[in-house]
């Protein structure tokens, strides 16, 4: 390969390795921002593998996990799953 395919695909397997070391949490969450992992959302910006998830209280299709002061919770839209069904009490 020409040195720029090597210098592309270095910088992939570095970001990839970064993205592992914070989902088996060995990067904290501004760590992990500062690395461009996390958006200012707490979510992975770019598309992940996995499918869409439901709410399985509401049924509310679309959703997507992100961490929310630290926990994790169903995002729609870049903005936390207002369940109906089920809602968040005020110190989760």
């Amino acid at each position: 390969m020409g040195d720029g395919a090597d210098m592309a695909l270095d910088a992939v397997m570095t970001q990839d390795e970064l993205t592992l070391e914070y989902l088996t949490g060995h990067m904290d969450d501004q760590d992990a921002m500062d690395a461009g992992i996390l958006d200012e959302f707490g979510s992975i910006p770019y598309p992940s593998k996995t499918k869409t998830k439901t709410c399985r209280c509401c049924g509310e299709t679309g959703l997507r996990w992100g961490k929310s002061n630290s926990k994790w919770r169903l995002f729609k839209d870049g903005k936390l799953h207002d369940c109906k069904a089920n809602p968040l009490k005020e110190n989760e």
